[in-house]
C-alpha cells in the first residue's frame, strides 16, 4: 500500500472511531458531524505530524474526507441507538 492510501485508510479509522464513539453518546444533527469531521482532521494531523516529523499542508483535504464519512456514522449510529432500520409497512 502506499503512503497516500495508507493515510486515507488511516484517516477513514480515525474518522469512523471518533464519530462512532461521539454518537453513541449523543446525536445532535448538522453542526456535530461536523465537529466530528474537524474533530477527526485535527487528530489525523496530529497522527501524522507524529509520524512524519512535520505538519502536513493539506489539512483541508482530511476535513473534506472526514465530513461525509462522520455523517454515514451519525446516521447509522442513530439507527443501531433507536432500533429504528427503515419503514415496517
Amino acid at each position: 500500500m502506499s503512503d497516500a492510501g495508507m493515510g486515507l485508510a488511516v484517516l477513514g479509522l480515525v474518522t469512523v472511531a471518533i464519530a462512532w464513539l461521539a454518537n453513541r453518546r449523543v446525536y445532535r444533527g448538522g453542526w456535530a458531524v461536523v465537529a466530528m469531521a474537524l474533530a477527526s482532521a485535527f487528530m489525523f494531523q496530529v497522527l501524522a505530524a507524529l509520524h512524519q516529523g512535520y505538519v502536513a499542508p493539506f489539512a483541508l483535504v482530511g476535513f473534506v474526507v472526514s465530513l461525509p464519512l462522520s455523517w454515514a456514522v451519525g446516521r447509522l449510529a442513530g439507527r443501531v441507538r433507536t432500533g429504528h432500520w427503515g419503514s415496517d409497512t
